[in-house]
């Protein structure tokens, strides 16, 4: 588990590069918006990154109060002229006139595409010089809180990144996750899931547990609910649990594949489940804004088809004992052989071939259809 760890996480150059991409698009935007800030969130930075993930960029256009006096004298500064009153429409401009700006003036940023009637409006394009695929969205503080915690529990115990990258690792050779958006688990909502399970058995504390310790300065909120947990790793009492990699990854299978999901929702905060709030077929509470279901998208089939492949990995786990040396065995034992980042990658390589050539015309035309993507992971 070790291995595959260390094989597929980010690694310091990759994370150089897409941090070298927020500062390049932050610079460029600047000279218009000149208090601009563009920091990256998600799996580029919470620890759970995979070396070929996606870039999530959070643009926030004011980082200092001009009232505040901070502003260097004899210089001149955007601001904008009309506030409207309805935010989201707000944000689907403000994210329009970027895309216009990175398409036509920015050659490093290809392949421009406007995603702005999703639940998190989005733009998406590609950074051709550190070939990175990017989405940026805007004023999205709970996502920079939900990396932050993400890389926080990562922190508190070091089963907890060589287990998700297992399990991840799984889930995907198994078809259980896929690359892009649809009906099925997402990267993030199985990364959560393992966080729940590792509360459950003592591996890592609640969030309000976490909250319990916060200080004066880690104290955040978002429209009055309160955010906070400490990051200081020091002041959580180290676990109690001594089971190993195996034994853990052993305990999520079986914890997951007998869960009854039909009647039980699941909450990080508190550490238990509660009953369903909703007739979902999976109910996760999201950490932050927890009036909110992360794995909504999730239908009744790919969560079956979750628990059958938990079930089976546990029975194939089980029976490794009088595997022979010419059958793949342990760990390996559960993961299929075909080369699946090769094909996602031909299949990437295809699908961005297609916008080549692009319009605006087109491109309009192809908004309908890609805004009706759920983007559950930027609501972390």
């Amino acid at each position: 588990m070790m291995v595959i760890y260390k094989k597929l996480r980010i690694t310091e150059i990759e994370t150089r590069l897409r941090f070298f991409v927020c500062s390049s698009l932050e610079g460029a935007l600047r000279g218009l918006l000149h208090q601009s800030i563009i920091t990256p969130f998600g799996s580029s930075v919470n620890g759970f990154g995979r070396f070929d993930c996606d870039l999530d960029m959070v643009l926030e256009l004011e980082s200092e109060d001009p009232k505040e006096g901070n502003m260097s004298e004899g210089c001149t500064y955007f601001m904008s002229k009309i506030r409207l009153e309805n935010e989201r429409q707000h944000t689907q401009q403000c994210l329009d006139t970027v895309a216009g700006i990175l398409r036509h003036f920015m050659p490093h940023f290809q392949y421009v595409r406007r995603i702005l009637n999703a639940r998190v409006p989005i733009v998406k394009f590609r950074h051709a010089g550190c070939e990175v695929e990017c989405d940026l969205c805007l004023s999205n503080r709970s996502a920079l809180y939900m990396s932050e915690l993400l890389y926080t529990f990562g922190q508190l115990d070091p089963r907890v990144h060589p287990l998700v990258f297992t399990i991840r690792h799984w889930a995907r050779a198994n078809q259980i996750t896929h690359s892009g958006p649809g009906p099925w688990i997402s990267n993030f909502t199985l990364s959560l899931l393992v966080m729940f399970h590792l509360q459950s058995v003592g591996v890592v504390p609640s969030i309000y547990t976490l909250r319990s310790l916060a200080g004066p300065n880690e104290r955040k909120s978002i429209e009055d609910i309160d955010c906070s947990f400490t990051t200081d790793v020091k002041r959580v009492a180290p676990s109690k649990n001594k089971q190993s990699l195996g034994e853990v990854l052993m305990s999520f299978l079986e914890f997951y594949g007998k869960f009854d999901f039909s009647t039980h929702a699941i909450s990080l905060v508190s550490g238990k489940t509660f009953a369903k709030p909703e007739n979902t077929p999976l109910y996760l509470e999201n950490p932050i804004e927890t009036e909110l279901n992360v794995s909504k998208n999730v239908m009744d089939t790919n969560l079956a088809n979750f628990q059958q492949g938990c079930r089976e990995a546990l029975e194939q786990l089980g029976s490794c004992g009088g595997c022979s040396l010419q059958q793949p065995w342990g760990v390996m034992s559960v993961l299929k052989t075909a080369n699946v980042a090769e094909e996602e990658t031909k299949l990437n390589t295809q699908i961005r071939g297609i916008f080549d050539d692009v319009s605006e015309e087109d491109e309009a035309a192809e908004e309908d259809g890609e805004d009706k993507e759920q983007r559950s992971e930027h609501r972390h």
